[in-house]
């Protein structure tokens, strides 16, 4: 580009003919150049803004479609409170029939039935404020029919049966015997305790907590499996189809 305020364009034709020689002010070369490159990123910034557009009409859809869902989830959570205020009325009308069911009501003393006629505290505190989990109402090996020898419960199933805590509480001993005899141990609270004997192995340890028919180990090879119920320092004798198991 020679020096000068000016820029000569030349046109010459392939076969020949006359040739044209224009003469451009270099101001306009870059005025051309400048509009162009304006051009160019107006351009570019039409396109991102349409891009952005698209984006932000995206993202309204979704957002109306997260809303309509949410909309439709506080509807339901409504349905389930108002379902669970129904469920929550018909509990306390079960722990009324169930505690009619035993001979206990609000107004009567805490006891036992005439069959037992002994204090049963406990027992109706877990009925009236629902910590059924932590009454044993399970049998500590399934499918087996237990004989008594004494207060004890003692089941004779096959070798390596599976033995359950009867209801949730806390271990509080464990101990084994010369034979491999596992002795256990749980607290329900409010004094009442089981014990389980005659288990070949224990899955469980001091201060760990149970839930109800978790596995607790499996039984002995030949010694029979002993379950007593313990309340308030007094052996109770588990009958079955009744308030225990």
């Amino acid at each position: 580009m020679p020096p000068g305020p000016r820029l000569t364009l030349l046109i010459i034709p392939e076969e020949g003919g006359r040739t044209y020689e224009y003469k451009i002010p270099r101001v306009l070369v870059w005025v051309a150049a400048l509009s162009g490159v304006a051009l160019l990123v107006v351009l570019v910034m039409g396109l991102h803004a349409m891009l952005e557009s698209k984006e932000l009409a995206r993202r309204v859809e979704h957002l109306q479609r997260d809303k309509d869902i949410l909309v439709e989830e506080v509807q339901r959570v409504d349905q389930l409170e108002v379902i669970l205020n129904g469920l929550q009325a018909s509990n306390a009308q079960l722990r009324r029939i169930t505690a009619e069911a035993v001979g206990l009501s609000d107004s009567e003393s805490l006891t036992r039935s005439p069959r037992v006629g002994e204090q049963l505290i406990s027992v109706v505190d877990r009925l009236r404020y629902g910590r059924l989990r932590t009454v044993p109402t399970l049998t500590p090996v399934r499918a087996t029919t237990p004989d008594y020898e004494g207060e004890v419960l003692v089941y004779r199933p096959p070798a390596g049966s599976l033995v359950r805590a009867t209801a949730a509480g806390r271990v509080v001993a464990t101990s084994m015997a010369p034979d491999g005899d596992h002795h256990l141990r749980l607290d329900h609270g409010n004094g009442l305790f089981t014990e389980y004997a005659g288990l070949s192995m224990s899955t469980i340890e001091d201060g760990q907590y149970v839930q109800k028919g978790q596995p607790l180990g499996l039984s002995h090879p030949w010694l029979g499996v002993r379950f007593t119920l313990i309340e308030d320092g007094q052996q109770r004798r588990p009958e079955i189809g009744e308030l225990w198991l």
